[in-house]
């Protein structure tokens, strides 16, 4: 029998031995955690005391802090922020742009038949994207309106949706907007490629897998707010600044992610002020 604590919400949690490794769902927060080593509760055993030489004043406050559940929050947030993660509300948003976009642009339509032509020298590749577009689309608009326990692989869907959709507005606005920069204009077209790139690596390193995607229900006033302000944005790209429909894309599959991470940040500060 171990011991450990779910890291999102600190919760205390037992279990058999052999669940070292695998998942488990925290009955208390709902999120599916993985058991580690790192999160495995060590259990007081007599140790021999030694002589220790002086600790000083910061060390020796460090050594007696006791280890909160509000640490476990924190690390749980600060890997959130630097690890993308994604929730209904943010694929919801970013189906809702890809329609768009797909409906009101005949650049994006064009793009997207070039780059069909690639079938013929990449058929597993293409027939893949269409796999997960076809699977990711549908479900999260669903998900959003629904209450109902995603399964893993729906999951697996849907974060592989929302990593398309990144990457794919990274690398044609990176593209597209290279050929018209110079100096530090640069700066902004190579981010956008390195993003692209460095959310496919995660993907294929499995750092961005099923728990990437919170269980957390989006109420309807959020769905509502978020999809107001994306429309605003959409026009103002689309029609004010007659941008390119990648770099619009761009801005607003941003706008959807930091979106939730502003909400994030708001619950956090407020949970520990």
């Amino acid at each position: 029998m171990i011991r450990f604590r779910c890291m999102y919400c600190g919760e205390k949690l037992r279990g058999g031995d052999g669940c070292l490794g695998k998942k488990l769902r925290c009955p208390k927060c709902r999120r599916v955690i993985r058991v580690s080593k790192a999160n495995i509760i060590k259990e007081n055993v007599n140790k021999p005391t030694y002589k220790q030489k002086k600790a000083s004043v910061v060390t020796d406050n460090f050594r007696k802090r006791r280890w909160t559940r509000k640490d476990n929050e924190r690390i749980a947030f600060y890997k959130r922020i630097l690890v993308p993660q994604f929730d209904e509300l943010t694929l919801f948003l970013m189906v809702v742009i890809a329609v768009l976009l797909l409906v009101t642009n005949q650049q994006m339509r064009i793009s997207i038949l070039d780059f069909a032509g690639l079938a013929e020298i990449f058929p597993g590749v293409i027939l893949l994207l269409l796999i997960i577009l076809a699977g990711g689309l549908p479900l999260s608009v669903y998900h959003v309106f629904s209450r109902r326990q995603k399964s893993s692989a729906e999951k697996m869907m849907m974060v592989g949706f929302a990593v398309l959709i990144t990457a794919m507005s990274g690398i044609f606005a990176g593209l597209y907007m290279l050929k018209s920069s110079a100096g530090l204009g640069l700066i902004f077209p190579a981010w956008n490629l390195v993003n692209a790139i460095f959310i496919i690596v995660l993907r294929g390193l499995e750092v961005i897998n099923e728990d990437s995607l919170v269980d957390k229900d989006a109420s309807l006033m959020q769905v509502v707010i978020g999809l107001a302000i994306l429309l605003v944005v959409f026009v103002l790209c689309q029609y004010v600044f007659d941008l390119y429909w990648a770099v619009t894309m761009s801005v607003c599959v941003a706008y959807s992610t930091n979106f939730t991470i502003a909400s994030e940040c708001k619950a956090e500060a407020d949970k520990w002020g």
